[in-house]
């Protein structure tokens, strides 16, 4: 395998898995030896990293026309700062990523992309297994870091968390679609103080017409904030149906995003906060006209959980399934606040029903006092 002592360029041409090695240098590694590969499929390369501030390729540069990646291997080393990609720096055309296998257990500022840094056309993500071992401020993106016109992302399995872990790409434009992805998280950060976590199912930015995908993120024992879409959603995106569990500590779940404008319109999602006291969006952590909520169920668990909900917006028909058990709070809050506000209420089949602009939530088998939080004087009045 030639070397180049000023770059530190590694190659592996062979169409069998090898081991392609770095060193305790500064290394750029790619997994095959054509920088730009526009058809045909890759070798299947196993890569160790090794120490130094490393930027690997599973396969090539470039990924264009009909290429596809290999299922490769990628180890990152000892070194604060690495930059795995499990495919190329760049994929376009009709080009597919390989089902690729990314860890790195160092505890520094690392970065790990289950495809490519940028990816444009038609191309698509594999099926991609990221793990980080370690703790630090790692960012995981289950395909790339720019997704725009017509690709997208393979269906990705995440394992850790620390600082941002996105289930498809960072940013996400065009027609961008996410692939339905499994993020389960975990605190690994023995540092009092450091440790949340940040997730999200898509992207971190969606807009355009992007589309999220059916995604599962499950929470660590740590306090967690959990999105099923993207951190900003924004134009015609629009969200998947998403699973979110929270498990232990004091989590923030929203079913879509945190930030939305525009025409944006949530999925269906299941959100369940699990221990702790928990905060639970069904759709969006702030709210905008236009935008459309989509039909939720969310549970609590145990602990005092809040719900939150948008009372003159097309907030979608919700559920709440254990309201009541401890503490908990249901949270109305108004796009005009500087109003007084009356919501209509009733009960139906042994559950409390409030009416919410052209939606509502239920408070299933649940009859009672309500403990009412607002952003604005609200009454609610029962019929």
């Amino acid at each position: 395998m030639p070397y180049n002592p000023f770059r530190g360029l590694l190659f592996s041409g062979l169409l069998f898995p090898i081991p392609v090695p770095g060193t305790d240098g500064d290394d750029v590694i790619y997994g095959d030896t054509r920088p730009s590969i526009s058809c045909g499929r890759s070798a299947n390369n196993v890569i160790d990293a090794g120490g130094g501030s490393d930027v690997v390729y599973g396969d090539a540069s470039d990924m264009t026309g009909t290429a596809k990646g290999g299922n490769d291997i990628i180890s990152g080393g000892t070194a604060y700062r690495d930059e795995l990609f499990g495919d190329a720096s760049t994929m376009s055309g009709h080009s597919v990523g390989g089902n690729d296998v990314i860890r790195d257990a160092s505890a520094g500022s690392n970065a790990l992309y289950g495809d490519a840094e940028t990816m444009t056309e038609w191309a698509r993500g594999g099926n991609d297994f990221l793990d980080v071992g370690g703790y630090g401020e790692t960012q995981l993106t289950g395909d790339g870091r720019y997704m725009s016109d017509h690709t997208r992302g393979g269906d990705d399995v995440i394992i850790g968390g620390p600082v941002f872990t996105a289930g498809d790409g960072s940013f996400m434009s065009g027609y961008a679609r996410g692939g339905n992805d499994q993020i389960y998280l975990e605190n690994r950060d023995p540092r009092p103080g450091f440790g949340t976590n940040h997730a999200y199912g898509d992207g971190g930015t969606m807009q355009d017409e992007t589309r999220g995908g059916r995604d599962l993120l499950v929470g660590s024992a740590a306090a967690d904030e959990m999105t099923g879409d993207g951190g900003d959603m924004r134009n015609n995106s629009r969200g998947g149906d998403d699973s979110i569990f929270g498990r232990d500590g004091d989590d923030i779940l929203r079913g879509d995003a945190h930030f939305v404008a525009d025409s944006v319109a949530g999925g269906n999602d299941w959100l369940d906060g699990g221990a702790g006291n928990d905060i639970l969006y069904g759709d969006f952590g702030t709210m905008s006209a236009g935008v459309k909520g989509g039909n939720d169920h969310l549970t609590g668990g145990p602990g005092a959980d809040t719900f939150v909900f948008v009372g003159d917006s097309s907030n979608g028909r919700d559920v709440v399934h254990d309201y009541g058990q401890g503490s908990d709070a249901i949270r109305i809050d108004f796009l005009l606040a500087e109003v007084p506000h009356q919501l209509k209420a009733h009960v139906w089949k042994g559950s409390t029903v409030i009416e919410l602009g052209d939606g509502s939530v239920t408070l299933q088998n649940y009859v009672g006092a309500l403990n009412i939080q607002s952003n604005a004087s609200l009454d609610i009045v029962f019929a």
